[in-house]
């Protein structure tokens, strides 16, 4: 009955049947209660009325109290208000709610923010891990900072079980406005520090530089044009974040050195006897090398993923228990002799490197430490055989066709690590014609006669 005698039109209504959006309907402004609870419980709804209202990308939300009459009135006026030629936001903020909203209570916490984009994944579509991923950034930021600031040593939590339950409690009770541009200036501020004092090395400079973009482009993905369309369908109370958007990145890039030509022709030269002694190694050797693989992709590599076109491939599966980097999947395209390598050595009719994840990693290792011994100096000497693979693609095939068989989200990636010119041009025989085992280069061969 009220809302037949208040000048609104009510949208929705709870579970009580009492309104919970309207629009008035003197100018048209909708106003809302908030919705909170956690996801899966029964939705408890503010007893105070809300409006949003933005301008110039800039949004804010107005609190206009629990009496639904004056919050009628009071969405109204503002609206009125900011149709003025000339009028702006801030000036509304200053004569509607002139202390209210700067109040942190006043805000969704990062806890309701966090639970709200985990309940819609789907919409995002986004992978668990993706979003995990956003989530850990976050609270790394916000870890790292709390304790710089306060002056104390950042307690470590690699080996803990349950973080979720124990440690992130301590920020998910933070009110949204503590993301701001000095939480990441102090965060880059931070990250440039040695321990101790210790000034860093340019290689660790750089490192940090590029830990630091990741964390922080990842956790202000959780604010991108989709999330903010759910947040505000949602009435989460946002403040204004434009400060934590707008801060720049380092934009550091680690541009990696190609292994030398000396080194991979040893690692063709001693191929051979590799595959004799340790046929597991081998394995991830022919799939790194000759097929670009990652670690992750050899070990989830299926025998029925590989088809005998023209010519042969190896696709990459979007469906199952494997998800491919970037979440999508991809075609290798192998030479022929490839795809009888692969069939022959393959440790069983369905998986490629067998199915003990135990035998699988220490294979691996025992590949790892092969490479160490003729010459690879890489942090990751497995990466090392698909980036040579990459460059010989990007040579032999053109810089999209490599992008598109390394699986990469774009060809920058391709250009800065994957370059053709990267790669000596008398390397290229050891992937034409023959297998690892036997492949010589032809100008090594003829001299030999």
């Amino acid at each position: 009955m009220i809302g037949v005698k208040l000048n609104w039109t009510v949208i929705s209504t709870g579970p009580d049947g009492a309104a919970v959006s309207a629009r008035t309907k003197q100018t048209g402004a909708r106003i809302f209660r908030q919705r909170g609870g956690r996801a899966g419980e029964a939705h408890v709804w503010s007893t105070s009325w809300f409006c949003s209202r933005a301008q110039n990308g800039k949004r804010t939300l107005f609190s206009l109290g629990p009496d639904e009459a004056g919050a009628i009135k009071t969405a109204d006026q503002i609206s009125s208000f900011l149709r003025l030629p000339g009028s702006t936001l801030d000036e509304a903020i200053a004569r509607f709610n002139p202390r209210a909203l700067r109040r942190d209570s006043n805000f969704s916490t990062i806890g309701e923010m966090l639970e709200l984009h985990e309940a819609n994944l789907s919409i995002l579509e986004l992978k668990e891990r993706t979003a995990e991923n956003y989530y850990s950034s976050l609270m790394n930021i916000l870890r790292h900072v709390y304790a710089w600031r306060k002056g104390e040593e950042l307690e470590p939590t690699s080996g803990r079980r349950n973080i979720r339950e124990t440690e992130w409690p301590k920020w998910t009770k933070l009110s949204l406005t503590v993301l701001n541009d000095a939480l990441l200036t102090d965060y880059k501020r931070l990250m440039l520090e040695g321990e101790d004092g210790d000034e860093l090395d340019k290689e660790q400079l750089l490192t940090a530089k590029i830990t630091a973009d990741s964390n922080m482009r990842q956790a202000r993905a959780l604010f991108g044009k989709e999330a903010m369309k759910i947040y505000r369908a949602q009435h989460l109370a946002i403040p204004d974040l434009s400060g934590f958007m707008e801060v720049s990145l380092f934009n550091a890039k680690k541009y990696f050195e190609l292994a030398p030509a000396s080194v991979a022709r040893r690692i063709f030269a001693d191929a051979p006897a590799l595959k004799k002694s340790d046929l597991g190694a081998y394995r991830f050797l022919v799939a790194a090398l000759h097929c670009g693989m990652r670690k992750s992709e050899i070990l989830a590599l299926q025998m029925p993923w590989l088809e005998n076109e023209d010519p042969p491939t190896i696709k990459l599966r979007e469906k199952g228990e494997f998800e491919p980097k970037h979440g999508h999947g991809r075609t290798i395209e192998l030479q022929p002799w490839v795809y009888a390598e692969l069939k022959e050595i393959t440790a069983s009719p369905a998986s490629f490197t067998g199915d003990k994840a135990a035998d699988r990693e220490e294979a691996c290792a025992r590949l790892v430490a092969w490479l160490q011994d003729r010459g690879v100096e890489a942090s990751k000497p497995l990466h090392e055989l698909r980036k040579l693979w990459g460059c010989y693609i990007s040579k032999t095939r053109g810089l999209l066709a490599a992008q598109k068989m390394l699986g990469h989200h774009d060809a920058n990636t391709t250009s800065n690590f994957y370059a053709d010119n990267r790669l000596a041009g008398d390397l290229i025989p050891f992937w034409s014609g023959q297998p690892t085992s036997d492949a010589q280069p032809k100008k090594a061969k003829r001299k030999a006669r």
